[in-house]
């Protein structure tokens, strides 16, 4: 009898460590048990893990070009789901515009969302005004 009652308590100890593994892998999140040392091992795997280079200021102005014909392309065609594209390319426009502005050491706004009809317009001036084109 205690054979059955040890068994059915490492079956149910399984269970919920497979459905706990399985949330973890599904949802990024890790259980509370392991989340401190998952963060030391992040933290760890992030000071050895070479910083990106920066992108030419150059290659930087070409891509929102290109970025801002394909919006234009978008606006004039007649294509399904219309204005998820021009979303979508609103969207790369204002991270491009972004990272244009960070590598010629303007201030930026901050977040990850796209910015606002004054905060691009704020940024398009400030970097005509400092004579760089695209």
């Amino acid at each position: 009898m205690e054979v059955a009652i040890v068994n059915g308590v490492g079956f149910a100890a399984l269970i919920a460590t497979i459905l706990l593994v399985v949330r973890w892998f599904s949802t990024g999140r890790p259980p509370k048990v392991v989340t401190p040392v998952v963060h030391r091992i992040e933290v760890v795997f992030e000071r050895s893990r070479p910083k990106p280079e920066p992108m030419p200021p150059v290659l930087l102005a070409l891509e929102l070009r290109r970025i801002a014909e394909e919006l234009r392309a978008v606006e004039d065609t007649v294509q399904p789901s219309k204005a998820e594209r021009i979303a979508s390319c609103t969207l790369a426009y204002d991270y491009a515009l972004r990272e244009y502005s960070r590598s010629l050491n303007i201030p930026t706004p901050p977040g990850v969302r796209g910015l606002t009809k004054r905060q691009r317009f704020e940024l398009e001036s400030t970097l005509t005004l400092r004579g760089h084109d695209w």
